[in-house]
């Protein structure tokens, strides 16, 4: 029997799915999905997916120590000084470091009641964004509304997004849903959409092209009155081919012929 319908407060913490990205601005880098079902009532959702990276859990580090300086919050998963560290054994290792590192959190009340925390699990607010939280620059209210938006920002009016498009209240989130071919399939376009963003923004010089001094264009041909003549090859093959058309200078003019109305 699942533990979470003895408990009748419980929190389940989940770290899967890594994605290796491949940017022009960040570089590469492997971001974690963070997924949460919980009865706590400190949480501002029930449940929640959110996608961060590891260089993102270490400023949540950072943070909880500058908000909580006598307490020591649990060591993250070691780096990788060598070594290739999109290593497929590496990252499901420090997958797994990290998931221990969130139930070790979650575990402690003072860590519970910061907001800090809650946004970075349960929203996908940047890290700069939540510091600007923080420090007063964004309004509560606007973090009310993220909240009412599902923690999506893009769903979110204070934040730039659609205002008719956040959920309803009794709309799920799909907590244990392992299928996430929709999010490989749009977080792999963001490379063809750089590349293409990039091809645009890319000014190519001009090219003109320049004909041997030998060849004479027909219009070279009249203004000089040397009458050209059109005859077909006897290449069989191109009979119909308009290429195949070539223009023949007549060394000798007849006398009965004229060039520009003037009879010689």
């Amino acid at each position: 029997m699942d533990k979470s319908a003895e408990d009748p407060v419980h929190i389940d913490v989940c770290v899967r799915n890594p994605f290796t990205h491949n940017t022009w601005e960040k570089g590469r880098f492997t971001s974690y999905e963070i997924a949460i079902q919980t009865t706590v009532k400190s949480f501002c959702l029930q449940c929640s997916i959110t996608r961060r990276r590891f260089k993102e859990f270490e400023w949540l580090h950072k943070c909880l120590k500058h908000h909580h300086p006598l307490e020591n919050p649990p060591a993250l998963p070691p780096k990788k000084f060598f070594g290739e560290r999109f290593d497929p054994s590496f990252i499901a290792f420090r997958m797994k470091g990290l998931e221990e590192y969130l139930k070790q959190l979650l575990q402690q009340d003072l860590y519970l009641s910061d907001e800090a925390l809650h946004l970075f699990l349960q929203s996908n607010l940047s890290t700069a964004e939540i510091d600007k939280f923080l420090s007063g620059k964004i309004p509560s209210e606007a973090i009310e509304q993220l909240w009412k938006c599902k923690g999506d920002k893009s769903k979110c009016p204070c934040f730039g997004g659609s205002n008719h498009s956040c959920q309803r209240e009794d709309e799920e989130i799909p907590y244990m849903n392992d299928d996430n071919d929709s999010l490989s399939e749009s977080e792999s376009k963001s490379n063809e959409s750089d590349i293409e963003a990039s091809m645009s923004e890319t000014e190519y010089p001009c090219v003109t092209l320049v004909l041997p001094n030998s060849r004479i264009s027909p219009m070279d041909k009249l203004r000089n009155k040397t009458p050209l003549q059109f005859s077909n090859t006897n290449n069989t093959e191109n009979s119909d081919d308009l290429s195949s058309m070539n223009m023949v200078q007549i060394d000798s003019v007849d006398s009965s012929h004229s060039i520009n109305g003037e009879t010689r």
